[in-house]
């Protein structure tokens, strides 16, 4: 089951715990927020314009979305009506967002030119409460909040890392994300409910490149991986690796014969969700290149 004809989606969430709708489906995409059924129709749709959105997270039976084009969080009712905005001036470059339970705190990851990126933290009115650079964070994603732990993908460094949610300065562990010995970068991430880590994983390069998602335990072991996708052919990269400027032709030629590409596999996935439907867990996530969502039964 996918959700299809999504022009640029970036994240998903479900609508947990609300009594009789907590299946239905809300991506966020350039200039939309839309929800759907858990069979794939669309039941509502919101257009701004204002909005180029990275990362949402449900809350409080509100939806919380970081916004790149304004550096600020928008939060929006169950209608998709905008709430009000929040972040601007403590936010350069928002990326992933998570609220914890715990702390009844918003965490949003912040990219940041001159420094470290940082873990930035709001309650849920929108109050800013602290800015933490943690652990070297190059290229940050997307985050999550356990009882005593903050999870983050750093694609720039291409590793997990784990944080002390009571001490965000503080790197518990971190680990490469190199299934097969082949680093990749780490995109979207969420949690099973054994604690198990997911990870959407992307091979550097552009066009047709392995894609996969990941799944580790919560201890950083590599347990198994999903809708793997195959490195372009070793000749195909023989060959246009020794032609002058032909680098990433290898993937360009293999795009045009589709031998490994189809809409079968991942393109570009971005944010992943776990959750349970009648009681079977799937994955759901964005696959941008695909202009869609895929339902994952694990």
């Amino acid at each position: 089951m996918n959700i299809r004809d999504l022009d640029q989606p970036f994240d998903v969430v479900a609508m947990k715990g609300v009594k009789d709708v907590e299946d239905d489906i809300v991506v966020v995409m350039d200039g939309y927020i839309k929800r759907f059924a858990w069979k794939g129709n669309q039941k509502g749709s919101s257009r701004y314009p204002s909005l180029k959105p990275f990362g949402v997270v449900f809350a409080d039976n509100r939806f919380f979305v970081t916004n790149k084009k304004t550096s600020s969080v928008f939060m929006f009712d169950e209608s998709f009506n905008k709430i009000s905005e929040f972040g601007n001036g403590k936010l350069e470059e928002p990326r992933g967002i998570a609220f914890s339970q715990e702390k009844k705190m918003l965490m949003v990851l912040n990219k940041q030119k001159n420094t470290s990126g940082a873990i930035t933290s709001f309650d849920l009115e929108g109050n800013y409460k602290s800015n933490i650079s943690s652990g070297g964070l190059q290229d940050p994603w997307y985050i999550k909040c356990t009882a005593d732990k903050v999870i983050v993908s750093d694609a720039g460094e291409k590793k997990i890392k784990i944080y002390d949610l009571n001490n965000l300065s503080n790197i518990l562990q971190s680990f490469s994300t190199n299934p097969s010995e082949q680093y990749m970068h780490c995109r979207g991430l969420d949690l099973g409910d054994d604690g198990s880590i997911y990870v959407a994983l992307r091979a550097p390069g552009y066009r047709t490149q392995r894609e996969c998602i990941a799944k580790y335990t919560a201890t950083g072991n590599y347990v198994t991986s999903y809708l793997d996708i195959p490195t372009p052919r070793g000749w195909l990269k023989s060959f246009f690796g020794a032609v002058p400027g032909g680098r990433h032709l290898d993937s360009v030629v293999e795009d045009a014969w589709k031998p490994g590409k189809n809409a079968a596999r991942l393109d570009f996935a971005r944010g992943i969700r776990y959750h349970r439907h009648n009681g079977v867990p799937y994955l759901l996530i964005v696959d941008a290149g695909n202009k869609g969502v895929r339902f994952h039964r694990l």
